[in-house]
């Protein structure tokens, strides 16, 4: 067989070496006066086709040569000590430089800078606001560490808010009367029209405190009735009569949190429960207070014409109630309305019932000693025995199944002991039988699944898998899944954590 070299990836990037990169850095260094970082989006010199951020991911990650948790900080940390050797310091900042600089801002913009303000020190431009910050807080250049610019410019913010006028706006007027030039000009007209435009915003804002009342409210709703035929709820899209652009959830949330004139913790539904009594419509407040012996009294009832316990999704009607619904019982119990128990629903408000019943699987008592009878007769019949996942129908006990006979068991209704699975109460059976769980299933080495699987290769041209629905060549009634299965619970002699791909693997690589 001939060898041929493998094609080379076209999109594959070349490998790097840490010399390299720490090279490419120096350069970005001389045009940039600063070391990159992995969030740099300046070109990586000599590397047209990489990125700082690309260079940061095949470090950390240990791609292209480069030894796996190698950030770019870490690269160019022998660089970053050289240049710290070698450059000049740099010239200290003081606060009060900063606060005049801060002073002539706010000459010029009406405001005190902040670290996210434009600009930067007349003196430098390197110096903005942001890096002045950010210097403050470090501790650099002479500054005291945790000197963020807010605290440098406190006490120009306390002089300039000593002053009797908003926004200093004093001493810019005390300024244009001495000299007049067109800077302050226009920074007293700018000011004017801020003051301008919040007044503005206050007037509307005050024109929305507008009051309402429950006979307003109602006037609306009746309206609302007459048009289109219902009363509105808080979930209406239609609008509110003679309120534009307020919609009945705003009404419903203004009632409940006492706004616009409203008393606290009325709700719209609760503003309209007098209109609507006198509609004859019957509402919650109108309806009899209930207790849960009430409810239980009529879920005994409707056990006995039923013969089954309601729940929420019940549609027959509720004995003794008249215009009442289980969903309704059960919401009223949930929310805390009608004098019951907040946070209740009808599930817990029955669950002695359904103790006493013993129901919540239906069907008709079970003794084991039927099931054992029923799973001799299966057993004649089909050579094994029932498990919980049987689909035969269960002998002599009509209408049940094995799955429901084991849920029934485990969980001790219909007059079985809790706890008593079908397989336990089988256990006696499959001692008499002489069938073990072991024996049931026969035990299986990686050896004779290898072969197996040899087999199925050299007639499928495949290496089988959990989900190959194909039989095992030479293990009858055996399939792939069940073997994966007992190689990863360490089931039927194989070791635990043994699945179906690792037993294979040396087919997988050949």
């Amino acid at each position: 067989m001939v060898s041929t070299s493998p094609t080379p990836d076209p999109n594959r990037k070349p490998p790097l070496t840490e010399t390299a990169i720490i090279y490419a850095a120096r350069v970005f260094y001389e045009q940039h006066n600063t070391l990159p970082n992995c969030k740099t989006k300046a070109a990586v010199p000599g590397m047209p086709d990489d990125s700082w951020m690309s260079i940061y991911q095949a470090g950390y990650h240990g791609r292209r040569g480069l030894e796996k948790g190698r950030t770019l900080g870490e690269i160019l940390q022998p660089l970053r000590d050289e240049l710290l050797q070698t450059e000049q310091p740099l010239p200290p900042l003081s606060e009060e430089v900063i606060r005049q600089a801060a002073r002539t801002y706010y000459m010029e913009n009406g405001k005190l800078p902040t670290r996210t303000s434009e600009g930067s020190l007349k003196e430098s431009s390197e110096f903005s606001w942001k890096r002045i910050n950010h210097l403050g807080q470090a501790g650099h250049r002479g500054l005291e560490k945790g000197r963020t610019l807010s605290k440098i410019l406190k006490p120009l913010r306390e002089e300039l808010q000593s002053q009797k006028t908003p926004l200093g706006a004093e001493s810019i007027l005390t300024a244009t009367k001495s000299q007049k030039t067109p800077e302050l000009t226009q920074t007293l007209q700018e000011l004017r029209l801020n003051i301008a435009k919040k007044l503005i915003l206050r007037i509307r804002m005050l024109r929305e405190k507008f009051t309402l009342t429950e006979d307003s409210i109602l006037k609306a709703a009746e309206e609302f009735y007459e048009k289109h035929g219902k009363f509105p709820s808080r979930a209406s899209k239609q609008p509110v009569p003679g309120l534009k652009d307020k919609t009945w959830d705003y009404i419903h949330q203004a009632a409940y949190h006492g706004r616009h004139g409203l008393t606290a913790g009325r709700t719209l539904s609760t503003i309209l429960e007098p209109l609507k009594r006198k509609s004859g419509i019957k509402t919650n407040a109108a309806r009899q207070s209930l207790s849960e012996e009430v409810i239980r009294d009529a879920a005994r009832e409707f056990y006995i014409q039923y013969n089954k316990i309601p729940t929420k999704d019940t549609k027959e009607p509720v004995p003794g109630m008249e215009h009442e619904t289980w969903k309704a019982l059960d919401s009223a119990a949930y929310s805390g309305y009608r004098s019951l128990i907040k946070g209740q629903s009808l599930s817990k408000i029955l669950l002695p019932l359904r103790e006493e019943y013993q129901h919540k699987i239906p069907g008709k008592p079970l003794t084991e000693d039927g099931i054992l009878r029923a799973a001799r007769e299966f057993y004649s019949r089909y050579g094994k025995l029932p498990t919980c996942a049987s689909q035969e129908s269960a002998p002599f006990l009509s209408g049940d199944t094995w799955g429901a006979i084991d849920r029934a068991g485990k969980m001790g209704y219909r007059n079985l002991n809790k706890g008593r699975t079908l397989s336990s109460i089988l256990t006696p059976l499959r001692v008499e039988y002489g069938l073990t769980r072991v024996q049931q299933a026969r035990l299986l080495s990686e050896v004779e699944i290898i072969a197996a699987a040899k087999r199925f290769h050299h007639g499928f041209q495949q290496v089988p898998t959990k989900n190959t629905v194909a039989p095992v060549p030479g293990m009858e009634g055996e399939t792939w899944q069940a073997i994966d299965h007992a190689g990863r619970y360490g089931l039927r002699g194989l070791t635990k954590g043994r699945t179906l791909k690792k037993i294979l693997i040396e087919l997988h690589t050949v």
